[in-house]
C-alpha cells in the first residue's frame, strides 16, 4: 500500500486562495479536499464534488469529467471552476 498525499495551494488573481489536497493510493484517489477563502453552494452538492473522485483514477480526463459535472449544480463565488480545473489538472497523470 502506497498511499501519497499531495496539495497545491493557489492564490487566484481576483486575490483568493484555493488548496486541493488528495490522497492517492496506487493511482486512486482515495480522499479530496477543497478549501479557501471562496464560497460555494448549494454546500451539500460541494460536499458530494469532493466525495465524488474517490476510488476514481488520478487522471486528467477523470478530474474534468466530475469537475463539468458538478460545474452544472454549483456555484462558486470568488473562484471559478477554470480555476478548480487548473489545479486538479496539476495533479493528474
Amino acid at each position: 500500500m502506497n498511499l501519497t498525499k499531495r496539495e497545491i495551494l493557489k492564490r487566484i488573481d481576483k486575490g483568493k486562495t484555493v488548496k486541493v489536497e488528495l490522497e492517492i493510493e496506487e493511482g486512486y484517489i482515495k480522499n479530496t479536499m477543497i478549501s479557501g477563502d471562496f464560497f460555494a453552494y448549494p454546500i451539500e452538492e460541494f460536499e458530494n464534488l469532493q466525495n465524488a473522485f474517490k476510488n476514481k483514477k488520478a487522471t486528467k480526463g477523470n478530474m474534468h469529467r466530475i469537475l463539468e459535472e458538478y460545474s452544472k449544480k454549483i456555484t462558486l463565488s470568488g473562484i471559478t471552476f477554470s480555476d478548480l480545473e487548473d489545479i486538479f489538472s496539476q495533479f493528474g497523470v
